[in-house]
């Protein structure tokens, strides 16, 4: 890909369109499961996402290397972000998070937070 920006708006495409319709519908559908297992929808998010943490942190990594980000800035909370928003705007709107929506996430929200 070449840069971060490029690099993390193709990720958060490939995430909408590999999961978001079965993350969403077991979050809506599983209240019960939720109450009788004590859990969370955020725990069902964290162990979904836990699948493509490695894609990630392998992108911010490369752009750590290239000069692109301050590693400082990436803590958990921060990485996680990206995909959070996502997966909220997916629980707001019950559809896919558009392209338009990524772009903004990414070039007015997470950017900001992790450039040099």
């Amino acid at each position: 890909m070449g840069n971060v920006r490029d690099e993390l708006i193709c990720f958060l495409k490939q995430t909408v369109e590999r999961g978001w319709p079965t993350a969403l519908m077991i979050a809506l559908q599983m209240g019960d499961y939720f109450r009788e297992t004590h859990t969370t929808p955020h725990q069902l998010r964290k162990a979904i996402a836990s699948a493509d943490d490695g894609s990630i942190f392998d992108i911010l990594h490369r752009a750590v290397q290239r000069n692109e980000v301050d590693g400082r800035k990436l803590t958990p909370t921060v990485v996680r972000l990206p995909r959070d928003l996502l997966f909220n705007n997916a629980m707001v709107t019950l559809q896919p998070t558009s392209e338009e929506t990524i772009i903004d996430i990414i070039d007015n929200v997470f950017l900001p937070l992790i450039r040099n």
